[in-house]
């Protein structure tokens, strides 16, 4: 009974914590200030990363095909891709398991006390098998965010190869007309 309620003490706060996320997206990470109308943004909240090009959501075909040149981002976001669902498999299989060892297993022994057989029932639990659940938990939620966190570094660094590229190039423009503080003039770019 004990180690049921320190359980539920350890994985209380988790719920909570995702629900109060969900409900408010203050807590989300966002990276929603793109350098470039070619450069990737990302909203990540709990269990997703969503990546975004000049406002519209990707899908993973469009990001696999996105990141084709840069094999950088590209096997950093297949590494997290593949992480992404092992992480709640690996977390719900620690909370079966979990589950299982604070069941117990039910055993009775026969006892002779005062010239009497009596017979015990009782509940053996294993303590190993629950360590086993919790560290499974955990490390099914360190895997889900290590997938997310590699999402978010593919575009990163799809990103600074963009602006590596946009920097070696040489694209002088010149423009005659209202500029943008909204007066009559040259407007030249180096």
């Amino acid at each position: 009974m004990k180690i049921a309620f320190i359980v539920l003490i350890l994985i209380c706060p988790v719920l909570v914590f995702a629900q109060n996320t969900e409900k408010n997206n203050s807590l989300a990470y966002t990276d929603m200030k793109p350098m470039d109308e070619d450069s990737l943004t990302v909203k990540r909240k709990i269990l997703t990363t969503l990546i975004y090009r000049k406002g519209i959501k990707l899908s993973p075909e469009m990001i696999r095909t996105l990141y084709s040149e840069n094999k950088n981002a590209r096997r950093s976001y297949l590494s997290g891709q593949i992480l992404k669902p092992l992480g709640p498999l690996l977390s719900a299989s620690g909370v079966v398991l979990g589950y299982i060892a604070i069941k117990g297993k039910p055993a009775s022994a026969n006892i002779h006390y005062n010239n009497q057989d009596i017979t015990a029932h009782y509940t053996i639990r294993s303590r190993p098998k629950l360590a086993a659940g919790l560290g499974m938990f955990i490390a099914g939620i360190v895997m889900l965010e290590s997938g997310n966190e590699l999402i978010v570094r593919s575009s990163r660094q799809y990103n600074s190869k963009i602006g590596s590229q946009k920097t070696t190039s040489f694209q002088p423009s010149f423009h005659f007309g209202i500029t943008h503080s909204g007066n009559l003039g040259v407007y030249a770019r180096f």
